[in-house]
């Protein structure tokens, strides 16, 4: 996913950084957390990523924001 090797670095024992906001993020061997923490915190720049990625646009579909964080 582009989206991971644009925003994440250091993949390294289950791990990886964000490098917006240098959150150490577990990856279990798949990039669901990650995603997660971009929808999550990152939410303008996940959108982004979304016009031209349809991975990107079925995580949106299955994985509806916070009601907190949409306000």
């Amino acid at each position: 996913m582009k989206i991971m090797k644009t925003y994440y670095s250091n993949f390294k024992n289950g791990t990886a950084t964000c490098n917006l906001c240098l959150k150490v993020i577990k990856t279990s061997g798949n990039t669901t957390n990650m995603a997660s923490h971009m929808k999550n915190k990152h939410y303008d720049v996940f959108a982004k990523c979304n016009q031209n990625n349809e991975i990107v646009h079925q995580i949106l579909v299955y994985m509806p924001r916070s009601p907190i964080l949409s306000q």
